[in-house]
């Protein structure tokens, strides 16, 4: 899950052949997959503006990590879903086009709840790499990112 707010963001280098390319991992309902005809509402609205200018978007599926670095790269033009804290050199559009919530999931028989940031030291987490999950989750991480005991990354 990526932070607070939902932006998609534009970092573009329109091409000659006026193509806009937009990258992310699958995050539904606000990017989903490309085949479908439903590929998320971050894709359609981008559709919706972009293609009546005479621009074809094309939407891909890859690792975040990789999608953040092709936009920094300039081999895509965009990321869906990214936020500042994700990557602070790209350009944001002033509205956000959504609101994410960051939940915690655990087995049933867990009673662990959340309470503050301090209720995680007793729990092992698992996160995504190169997600922002917000400021004080975001350094818990990176205090305890060499520790295999208490962060999982996928």
């Amino acid at each position: 899950m990526k932070r607070i707010l939902l932006i998609i963001t534009l970092f573009i280098s329109i091409t000659s052949a006026k193509t806009i390319t937009i990258a992310s991992d699958m995050w539904c309902p606000y990017n989903c997959s490309p085949k479908s005809k439903q590929p998320g509402y971050i894709i359609e609205v981008a559709k919706a503006v972009f293609e009546p200018l005479g621009y074809k978007v094309i939407y891909k599926l890859m690792p975040w990590s990789r999608a953040l670095k092709m936009t920094e790269y300039g081999k895509i033009n965009a990321v869906a879903g990214a936020l500042k804290s994700d990557a602070p050199s790209f350009i944001y559009t002033k509205n956000s086009l959504g609101i994410g919530r960051i939940a915690f999931c655990k087995l049933n028989d867990n009673k662990w709840d959340y309470k503050d940031i301090n209720s995680l030291n007793s729990e092992k987490l698992g996160i995504v790499k190169d997600y922002s999950y917000g400021d004080s989750i975001d350094n818990y991480i990176n205090k305890q990112s060499d520790n295999t005991n208490k962060i999982l990354t996928l």
